[in-house]
């Protein structure tokens, strides 16, 4: 172990931005996902993720993020340009990976 990086209660998985620097982190039971900085190993930014995050992957173009709501029976995605929700998918129960081969954005 070099470093624990504190982030919010439940911290379950994370994915990597693609720019080398950032990694997101969700946090299932705080209903957020984090994104850390690899260069100061630390949190610096927090967003709502309702339904339980779980599994994350993100779009070839950066834009958006994809995670499974553990809770909510869902996929949800999230537009990276504000950090908000803008679409859920109904799913069945207790989603747990997401995975894209084209990486393709929600239009």
């Amino acid at each position: 172990t070099v470093k624990r990086i504190k982030t919010a209660n439940g911290a379950h998985n994370f994915v990597a931005l693609g720019d080398k620097q950032h990694v997101f982190v969700s946090n299932r039971m705080a209903n957020s996902i984090s994104l850390v900085d690899m260069k100061t190993m630390s949190e610096i930014a927090q967003f709502a993720a309702p339904g339980g995050p779980d599994c994350m992957w993100i779009t070839r173009d950066q834009k958006q993020l994809w995670y499974t709501g553990r809770f909510s029976r869902s996929v949800r995605v999230v537009d990276l340009s504000n950090r908000k929700v803008i679409h859920s998918v109904p799913v069945g129960r207790s989603p747990h990976g997401v995975y894209f081969k084209t990486h393709a954005p929600l239009q």
